[in-house]
């Protein structure tokens, strides 16, 4: 069954109260996130809407990458952009 939409609750770790809410498209594929600091963990809630009504939610605990950390220190940035 299609879904109308998905609401994402992004909760960082270590200040709950700093929750950010989305709201996508019943169509989403992909969800992006921009300005996270490196290596702050996350959790991260999905729901699927369908009318009025919200499913149950899937939960995801993720740590942002510092991989870009770990380049510049090599002196790479520079190959990779940064």
């Amino acid at each position: 069954m299609p879904v109308d939409g998905y609401q994402v609750a992004l909760i960082p770790m270590d200040e709950p109260e700093a929750m950010a809410t989305h709201e996508l498209p019943g169509s989403a594929v992909t969800f992006e996130v921009t300005g996270l600091v490196p290596g702050s963990a996350f959790e991260l809630f999905i729901q699927a809407q369908r009318d009025q009504h919200l499913g149950m939610p899937g939960t995801l605990r993720v740590r942002t990458c510092t991989c870009h950390l770990a380049w510049k220190g090599w002196g790479l940035g520079q190959a990779w952009g940064q």
